[in-house]
């Protein structure tokens, strides 16, 4: 069983990673129920203060089953369509950026509102999975999902109202890092189509620790986490990038730019051709074939 699990980790995309994590902190949390408060981002700032890193670790940590369980069904629906689309690296991003987006929508509205809940702490992935909804939504908003009518919009917009009468009573807090994480989320989309990515600046940082961590794999099957450093299964495009190497060299380009070039081939060619697996040739757009092609002729 463990080696499974550890096939699971280094073979399996970056979906099921972020799945595995918050299954494993639950497990964690049940064994030592007295360090929960620990992951959890606590309301009183004096406490905050002293426990900063619950900024991050509450978005992988969950009160109890059914809050665990709705959370990653969520994220494993939602999850798989969004990875399709823009890729290993974007998924993480948004993921944390969704998280941190929320709880800081909610401290900042308890600089201004009291609210009568008893809960003094807040914990669980839901505002990343509304961030990844929301830009889900935004980047295919007339994509129809249920039942080939409901669209992506249309369903951001029922889920954004029903939590509203499900939430607003007894845990406005949810409410608000609920509305801020799918807030980001949208607005990230929007940001990027203007040219400005800010997203970056945290795949930067992922970059840099991946790039110190020792891979599994033969060096020739990527050089970046975010394409699949360990868990790269894709070998068309290897095998496309590595025709590429003697054309780059006659070229003169340097080391540092054949390589950058790579792997934004590399990785637009996995979104590609896992597009193409799950929805079939007919789904991609116009760019994607001609870019898919260009790539089959070199």
């Amino acid at each position: 069983m463990i080696q499974n699990i550890r096939k699971s980790w280094y073979g399996g995309g970056m979906l099921m990673k972020l799945i595995w994590v918050n299954v494993v902190v639950f497990f964690i949390v049940t064994l030592f129920p007295e360090d929960d408060n620990l992951l959890s981002v606590p309301t009183d700032f004096q406490l905050l203060l002293r426990r900063p890193w619950t900024i991050v670790t509450h978005m992988f940590a969950h009160k109890d089953w059914f809050h665990l369980f709705s959370n990653m069904i969520f994220l494993w629906w939602v999850g798989r369509l969004y990875q399709v689309e823009v890729g290993y690296r974007r998924l993480l991003s948004t993921y944390v950026i969704g998280g941190l987006a929320g709880i800081l929508f909610v401290l900042l509205s308890l600089l201004f509102f009291e609210f009568n809940e008893d809960s003094n702490a807040v914990i669980g992935a839901s505002a990343a999975v509304y961030a990844l909804l929301a830009a889900l939504a935004t980047i295919n908003p007339s994509r129809k999902i249920i039942f080939g009518s409901v669209t992506f919009k249309t369903f951001l917009i029922v889920i954004l109202v029903l939590d509203y009468f499900r939430n607003y009573d007894d845990n406005t807090m949810a409410l608000v890092g609920h509305y801020g994480g799918a807030f980001i989320g949208y607005f990230l989309v929007i940001q990027e189509r203007k040219g400005r990515d800010f997203a970056r600046w945290l795949e930067w940082i992922f970059d840099s620790v991946m790039s110190i961590i020792p891979s599994r794999t033969h060096s020739t099957e990527s050089s970046k986490w975010g394409t699949g450093k360990v868990w790269r299964k894709n070998r068309t495009a290897n095998k496309a990038a590595s025709r590429k190497v003697s054309n780059a060299t006659r070229a003169g380009k340097t080391d540092d730019d054949f390589n950058s070039k790579k792997r934004d081939e590399e990785e637009k060619i996995d979104v590609i051709l896992d597009k193409i697996s799950r929805h079939g040739y007919d789904h991609l757009t116009k760019e994607e074939k001609r870019f898919l092609f260009k790539q089959s002729n070199k």
